[in-house]
């Protein structure tokens, strides 16, 4: 989506964000739910921070979708 500006170093990663972005993008797709988390930790759907070192990612190999 052209209008949010991605993930930056040192920024928090909202999965609010990611959640409102793909819906801006794919309105006909309903996410009941967007969890994220730091590789190797449990999924959350709050905001995580990061250190002013660290980047967010996101990648089609570590995306679940879950149809309900």
């Amino acid at each position: 989506n052209d209008a949010v500006d991605g993930l930056k170093i040192g920024t928090d990663v909202s999965p609010f964000e990611i959640r409102a972005s793909v819906s801006s993008t794919l309105p006909e797709i309903f996410i009941r739910e967007c969890k994220i988390s730091k590789t190797g930790s449990t999924p959350t759907a709050s905001i995580m921070t990061l250190d002013v070192a660290e980047t967010g990612s996101i990648t089609a190999n570590n995306i679940t979708v879950t149809v309900i």
